[in-house]
């Protein structure tokens, strides 16, 4: 008996451990945060690490609004990064391509310990004449 109560407890506890390692690997939407996920710099620096690193087509016609949605990990890393709304004139591939060039952000928190973090970012893209 005492070894079925053993084998039963152990196998409960493997069961509860890896429960909570599904929701601590869960990713949160921006809303259901305590604390949303941030540029280490904060947001005017991210539009200008942004604008120094955006390289405007050619044609220049690129102009408007490109947003992004991506994931904030947990240590801050950026990952799976897609246009969800764009211009057109490869503004969204640039958009991606310097996203990736980030520096990791500062991750969202949840009930006190950081958490991965789907987050929506729209850019301007405007031309100075």
């Amino acid at each position: 008996m005492k070894k079925f109560l053993v084998i039963c407890f152990t196998a409960f506890s493997f069961c509860a451990y890896s429960q909570q390692k599904v929701v601590m690997d869960s990713i949160y939407n921006a809303q259901d945060v305590d604390i949303k996920p941030e540029f280490k710099d904060g947001t005017i620096n991210f539009y200008k690490f942004v604008g120094k690193n955006f390289r405007t087509p050619e044609e220049d016609k690129a102009q408007g609004k490109v947003v992004l949605d991506f994931i904030v990990e947990s240590d801050g890393a950026i990952s799976d990064i897609k246009v969800t709304d764009g211009v057109g004139y490869g503004a969204g591939e640039e958009a991606v391509r310097v996203m990736k060039l980030s520096p990791p952000w500062i991750p969202a928190m949840k009930n006190g310990k950081p958490v991965r973090c789907r987050f929506k970012m729209p850019i301007t893209i405007q031309h100075g004449d």
